[in-house]
């Protein structure tokens, strides 16, 4: 690190400065940001040494979320759950910033930020539990579950806030909230018999695939990173016709890609003889397209929102 006063380099952990001797005052707390300062080499060791960290803390959360959930309806199942699979969405979030190739500096940028927003990482779980047939789908999934504020009713006559903020602060908190009509109330958590433990969670699963495909090691993230790097995918905006037809990557051909990286990491060594067809077979069909090229923040739409379809007829 860089000496304030004499602008001298120091060794990380250092707590004086080796040239001038100044204290080297650092601010402690989440240093998610400084992954974005490391080289391709350190940031995939840095990654490689946090990934099983992470998958441990997620199938903890899980494991014991599904033993809360045999006791009967519990709200502390689901929430368990939740942040279960909001740790697991780390994961692939670090997975995509480690797939997007080096030219794409911003979106990775913007990428690795998400690791502690909630917006970001309820992107990835609800992205997850889709089938999109290419990035023109995947586009309208992430913008969708990123809105600020969507309609709802049978004319639309109800403005409500991001699905994935308030399903969350649904399950932990009372909340006092401010109707669209001028309204006020306080608003209890959602009773217990609404929740379940998902016995099927797609990021719990593909996360857990990774891992078991030996992924999660040095040697195989670099496989990983160096065959997905040559792939770039690209935002299709607006416009779907005026993209490049080879940035147009369907399902069908994901789903080779994601097989030639197996085989890559087997022609390698690195594929685990332990590894199972099952799990071969979910990241062979599971392993969705990248979200790199796209912004994950909440979207500030309300002054958009159309006024709702008028339930009587004025003809």
């Amino acid at each position: 690190m860089k000496c304030e006063e004499c602008d001298g380099t120091n060794d990380d952990g250092d707590r004086y400065c080796s040239e001038c001797g100044a204290y080297l005052a650092v601010e402690p707390g989440p240093a998610h940001k400084d992954l974005l300062q490391l080289s391709q080499t350190d940031l995939l060791t840095t990654v490689a040494s946090g990934l099983p960290l992470i998958w441990e803390n997620a199938s903890s959360l899980w494991e014991e979320a599904a033993e809360m959930s045999r006791i009967g309806a519990r709200r502390g199942s689901c929430i368990l759950q939740t942040f279960a699979e909001e740790e697991a969405a780390k994961a692939l979030i670090l997975l995509d910033a480690i797939r997007c190739p080096v030219s794409f500096t911003e979106r990775r940028s913007h990428l690795v930020k998400q690791i502690d927003q909630h917006i970001g990482k309820g992107v990835y779980l609800r992205y997850y539990g889709t089938s999109p047939g290419d990035m023109a789908e995947v586009k309208r999934i992430v913008d969708s579950v990123r809105q600020g504020f969507y309609r709802e009713g049978e004319y639309g006559e109800f403005i409500l806030p991001n699905q994935i903020k308030a399903g969350r602060e649904s399950l932990l908190y009372v909340s006092y909230i401010r109707n669209d009509d001028g309204t006020r109330a306080w608003i209890p958590p959602r009773d217990p018999f609404e929740f379940e433990i998902h016995s099927h969670s797609a990021t719990i699963r593909v996360v857990e695939a990774l891992r078991s495909a030996g992924i999660f090691e040095v040697d195989a993230l670099r496989v990983f990173r160096d065959y997905w790097q040559e792939i770039p995918f690209v935002d299709v905006a607006n416009d779907v016709l005026a993209t490049a037809s080879e940035a147009l990557i369907s399902w069908p051909k994901l789903t080779e890609l994601n097989f030639g990286m197996l085989k890559e990491l087997d022609k390698r060594g690195l594929l685990p003889q332990t590894v199972t067809t099952e799990y071969q077979d979910i990241l062979i069909r599971e392993l969705l397209f990248p979200l790199y090229p796209f912004d994950l923040s909440i979207t500030k739409n309300f002054r958009n929102q159309p006024p709702p379809e008028s339930p009587y007829d004025w003809c």
